[in-house]
C-alpha cells in the first residue's frame, strides 16, 4: 500500500474519476448481464474467478460461445481493460467480450487493483498472475488455446500489456505465440476479421 496520498490526488481520484469509472464498467456490463445486446443468446459468461485474494479485483471474467464442441479449443484474447490506472474496473471489457465469444472465440477479462491503492508494479503483478491463472484454467476446465492467443488492452491496459511482455518472468508459463496488441478503443468484429485474414490457419478453433 502506498504512503500517504495528498488530499487533491485524493478528492481527483476518489471523489471523481472513481464514480466516473463505475458508471462506465456498469453501462457496459448491464446489458449483457440483462440479455439486451446482440448476440448475448449466443454467450455464455463466467465471472469473478480469482486469481488472488487481496482485492476483489483480482478475478477474471471468461467470455465464450454458448455451445462449444466438445474437445474443441478456442482462439483465445486476452483482453486488459483500462481506465487511467485509476478507474474503471473488469466490467467495462463486456462489449468486447460478448462481441468476440458471439463470433466463435474466448475473451478472458482481467482485473486488477487500482492506483493510488496500490503501486505500479502490483498492478503490473496483478495481470501477470491473472494470465498465469488462464494458463492454468486451459490446462484444466476451460476450451481456451494458449497456443493461439492474443494478449491485448486498451489504453492503460494497454501500458499494463506492454509492460507484461516486457518483463514477463522466463520460468513463468506463458503462451506460446502470444500475439500482442494496444488499442485506444478497439472495435471487436474488425479485430476479429483482420485477425483470419493474417492468420486463418492459425487462429481458428482447435479440435485436438
Amino acid at each position: 500500500m502506498p504512503g500517504k496520498i495528498p488530499l487533491v490526488t485524493r478528492f481527483t481520484v476518489y471523489g471523481i474519476m472513481r464514480p466516473i469509472g463505475a458508471v462506465l464498467s456498469a453501462m457496459h456490463g448491464l446489458g449483457h448481464q440483462r440479455g439486451l445486446n446482440p448476440g448475448d443468446d449466443r454467450v455464455r459468461v463466467l465471472r469473478g474467478l480469482r486469481y488472488g485474494q487481496r482485492s476483489r479485483a483480482q478475478a477474471i471474467d471468461v467470455y465464450l460461445p454458448r455451445h462449444v464442441p466438445r474437445g474443441a479449443r478456442l482462439p483465445t484474447v486476452f483482453f486488459v481493460h483500462g481506465g487511467a490506472w485509476v478507474m474503471c474496473n473488469r466490467a467495462v471489457s463486456a462489449s468486447m467480450g460478448r462481441s468476440l465469444a458471439a463470433l466463435g472465440y474466448a475473451v478472458v477479462a482481467p482485473g486488477y487493483r487500482l492506483l493510488p491503492d496500490c503501486k505500479p508494479e502490483e498492478q503490473q503483478h496483478d495481470v501477470q498472475n491473472a494470465l498465469q491463472k488462464t494458463l492454468e484454467l486451459a490446462q484444466k476446465d476451460l476450451p481456451l488455446d494458449p497456443d493461439s492467443m492474443i494478449i491485448m488492452g486498451e489504453s492503460a491496459g494497454a501500458h499494463l500489456t506492454a509492460r507484461l511482455l516486457q518483463s514477463y518472468p522466463d520460468e513463468a508459463p506463458k503462451p506460446k505465440r502470444p500475439l500482442a496488441g494496444a488499442a485506444v478503443r478497439a472495435r471487436a468484429q474488425p479485430l476479429a476479421r483482420r485477425q483470419r485474414e493474417r492468420d486463418p490457419a492459425g487462429f481458428e478453433p482447435r479440435t485436438s
